[in-house]
C-alpha cells in the first residue's frame, strides 16, 4: 500500500483472549481422563485435521517423542476431512473432536507441548492461544511464529521448511524440559500485549488520530 502511495498506514494485529487462554486453567482431572500421569508429556494439536495442517508430520513427531517418552500422549483437538483416516491409523491418540470456549482453553493449559507443523498458514492464531495458555510450542519459524516466537527463549521453531528440521526442534523441546517453566512464562509474556483489550484500544487510537480528535479515549473528560 505504501508503494501505491497510501499514507498514514498502521498495522492492526491479531488478538487473543488472554483471559480465556490462561495457564491457571490447567486441570489435573482432565489429564487423568487423558491417561496422563503427573510426569507424562502431553502433546496437543489444535485445529482442523486437514492436509494444510501437515498431519502426517504431526504423527511422525509423536512417534519420535514416544521413542524417548513411551507414555507421551497426543491430544487431537479438532475435526476435519482427514480425521477418520488418521483416527483409524492412530486410535491410541486422544480424539476430542471440535472444542471451543473453556473446553478448548482447558485442553491447551492441561497439555504441555503444542505441535504446529503447518507450513502453509497465513497466520496461525492457535499459536497465540497456546502461548497465552503457558504452553511450549514447536512450529516452523514463519507467520505467527516468526512474529512472536524467539527460538529457544519462548518456544521452539524450525528455520528450514523441512520435516527433519521440525522433528529436530521437537526433540530439542523434549531435551530442554527442565527449562519449560521459564519458556512458558516467556511465551505468555510475549503475547499478553495481544489481548483484545489492547487490540481494541489500539484501533480506537487509530480512529481518533484519523478523525483529528486527538488521543483521548472516547468519553473522557476534557
Amino acid at each position: 500500500l505504501r508503494v501505491l502511495g497510501f499514507r498514514n498506514l498502521e498495522v492492526l494485529e491479531r488478538g487473543v483472549d488472554t483471559t480465556l487462554f490462561d495457564p491457571a486453567r490447567r486441570s489435573r482431572e482432565l489429564r487423568e481422563r487423558w491417561g496422563a500421569g503427573p510426569g507424562d508429556v502431553v502433546l496437543l494439536h489444535s485445529g482442523r485435521v486437514a492436509v494444510e495442517k501437515n498431519p502426517a508430520l504431526l504423527f511422525e513427531a509423536w512417534e519420535t517423542v514416544r521413542r524417548a517418552e513411551p507414555n507421551a500422549k497426543l491430544v487431537m483437538a479438532g475435526d476435519g476431512p482427514l480425521r477418520a483416516q488418521f483416527q483409524a491409523k492412530y486410535p491410541d491418540a486422544i480424539w476430542t473432536g471440535f472444542l471451543n470456549g473453556t473446553d478448548l482453553a482447558e485442553a491447551y493449559a492441561s497439555a504441555d507441548v503444542l505441535l504446529f507443523p503447518s507450513r502453509t498458514e497465513t497466520f496461525g492464531n492457535v499459536l497465540l492461544e497456546a502461548m497465552a495458555s503457558g504452553m511450549v510450542t514447536v512450529s516452523y519459524h514463519m507467520a505467527a511464529s516468526r512474529r512472536f516466537v524467539e527460538p529457544g527463549i519462548n518456544g521452539f521453531a524450525a528455520s528450514a521448511p523441512l520435516d527433519e528440521a521440525f522433528l529436530l526442534q521437537t526433540l530439542r523441546a523434549l531435551r530442554d524440559r527442565r527449562r519449560w517453566p521459564r519458556i512458558t512464562t516467556a511465551a505468555r509474556a510475549a503475547v499478553i500485549g495481544q489481548s483484545w483489550e489492547h487490540i481494541t484500544a489500539r484501533f480506537e487510537m487509530f480512529l481518533l488520530r484519523a478523525s483529528g480528535a486527538g488521543l483521548s479515549p472516547v468519553g473522557a473528560a476534557a
